[in-house]
């Protein structure tokens, strides 16, 4: 067993009330008397598992699973650490499909409104648009030489955004993939979300303790958000 009692195994997830073993491995410590665990989300796009009373983690999150419905309810997508996305079948819990083609760490998915869409983004630096049905490519976009934290469709699915390491934020279409507006405020700090307001006029972006404002039609930006107590995750 590695330093500090922490042993890899793989990672779970749930499908009404069953677990399903999901890609992996992640960081987690032995099980022990006393420990207790539990799943929460942040932002609708995060899976943390934490552990109390460990000493592996003091009960600090072990890991994070970038995660999506599809709108239906009826598909999960699920990123991983070993460059993939699975689709999962929520009633059956069971795996559909492996999406393949990211070169290093998934650490975003989004489905697009209408369910026909799935967009990734991964520490290879690219977006990566997917039909959900199939898993089939539709597109990969090249925007900043910057992991890409977040992504967010506007409601209409007309617009996509995605936020990356370095600060910046980037507009594309939603159903092409075509580039729109690079959205750049000094690049103080790594974007976390992103998210759309619902007419999908402004789109919010989420760095640590800033929240900035966009006008999506033209780029510029509407109003900075400060908050010097809480960190946007």
């Amino acid at each position: 067993m590695p330093a500090g009692g922490c042993r890899r195994v793989p990672s779970s997830v749930w499908a009404r009330g069953a677990p399903v073993k999901a890609t992996g491995p992640w960081p987690t410590p032995p099980m022990a008397p006393g420990w207790r665990w539990r799943a929460t989300s942040a932002s609708g796009s995060t899976m943390s598992t934490r552990v109390r009373n460990s000493p592996c983690s003091q009960d600090m999150r072990l890991w994070s699973i970038p995660w999506s419905f599809a709108p239906d309810g009826k598909t999960l997508a699920s990123a991983s650490a070993d460059h993939t996305v699975r689709l999962w079948d929520v009633d059956a819990g069971q795996s559909k499909v492996i999406l393949e083609g990211h070169l290093n760490d998934v650490l975003c998915v989004a489905f697009s409104p209408d369910g026909q869409t799935l967009a990734t983004g991964s520490r290879d630096q690219t977006v990566r648009l997917w039909q959900a049905a199939t898993g089939e490519p539709k597109a990969t976009l090249h925007g900043e030489a910057s992991s890409v934290n977040a992504l967010a469709f506007s409601l209409d699915g007309q617009t996509l955004a995605s936020g990356y390491r370095n600060g910046t934020a980037r507009l594309w279409d939603g159903f092409t993939g075509e580039p729109g507006a690079a959205l750049e405020r000094g690049r103080a700090g790594r974007i976390n979300t992103v998210a759309f307001t619902p007419n999908g006029q402004t789109l919010a972006t989420g760095r640590q303790q800033t929240i900035d404002l966009w006008d999506v039609n033209s780029g510029q930006p509407r109003a900075t958000l400060h908050d010097m107590g809480v960190h946007t995750s």
